[in-house]
């Protein structure tokens, strides 16, 4: 599959044209990384896909749709870069994937992934991400899906999570 990128880029230059600087820069990326990816997924032999197929292409993998689009996480920078404070990095993790992305719950694997490969998150193994969002059943829920758990970010958990780093977006 050949992506018509030249093509995707005057899209994206079509859209921001009456926007002022920052703002156009910063919607051209967005938008330009939105049609790459949704290039990316839909095959030239299917046609137009619906909201409703590229939301179910997001549920089966997350941490794709984390490393292919932009996501601001300026909030959590000092977080992300602090040793230790796995449950907090995880929290996060878990706050920018529903807010930013409409993904709601991660399992720790996923987590663990994003928060190495996004985040460049040392020592993260998703064990101890298991282990730690296992006992912070205040902050998370946790829903058995398939052979594993799946946790979903409460609102003690953003309570904590602004404490830790700061106010939220």
């Amino acid at each position: 599959m050949t992506i018509p990128y030249e093509e995707l880029a005057k899209k994206a230059r079509d859209q921001v044209v009456s926007l002022e600087e920052p703002y156009r820069s910063i919607a051209y990326e967005t938008i330009l990384q939105d049609l790459i990816r949704e290039a990316r997924r839909t095959p030239s032999s299917e046609g137009t896909r619906t909201k409703s197929a590229a939301a179910s292409d997001a549920a089966e993998d997350p941490v794709e749709l984390f490393l292919t689009s932009v996501v601001d996480a300026g909030t959590y920078t000092k977080l992300f870069r602090a040793k230790g404070k796995l449950l907090e990095k995880s929290l996060a993790a878990l706050k920018l994937s529903r807010d930013q992305l409409g993904i709601d719950g991660l399992t720790p694997p996923q987590i663990s992934d994003i928060l190495i490969k996004k985040f460049r998150v040392s020592k993260v193994h998703p064990q101890n991400v298991a282990r730690d969002l296992a006992k912070a059943t205040e902050y998370v829920h946790r829903l058995k899906a398939g052979n594993e758990y799946k946790y979903l970010l409460m609102t003690a958990g953003e309570s904590r999570l602004a404490e830790v780093a700061g106010p939220s977006q």
